[in-house]
């Protein structure tokens, strides 16, 4: 039987493949996960990154689905240009 760690590792190691699968800017970015070292040794995604690779009108190559049926939010830009996700509930 799994540990909490191994699958809480596992979920991770899931959820990377899923991103350079369905996201060209994922897909760029980010190397295969196989242990916690290649967790911690990820890119952290910056406002810039999200900035330049999200649009408003649903596109952008770092989104990983399509966004019809979001809901799209904004910063308020108090700390430069705003950010936008595309959030599904």
């Amino acid at each position: 039987m799994p540990t909490l760690n191994e699958e809480v590792l596992g979920s991770i190691v899931a959820l990377c493949a899923y991103a350079v699968e369905h996201s060209p800017f994922y897909a760029r970015t980010l190397r295969p996960v196989r242990s916690w070292d290649d967790f911690y040794s990820l890119p952290i995604l910056t406002g810039d990154d999200i900035r330049r690779h999200v649009n408003a009108d649903g596109t952008g190559d770092l989104l990983t689905g399509p966004t019809r049926g979001s809901v799209v939010v904004s910063t308020s830009a108090t700390s430069g240009a705003r950010k936008i996700v595309h959030r599904e509930f």
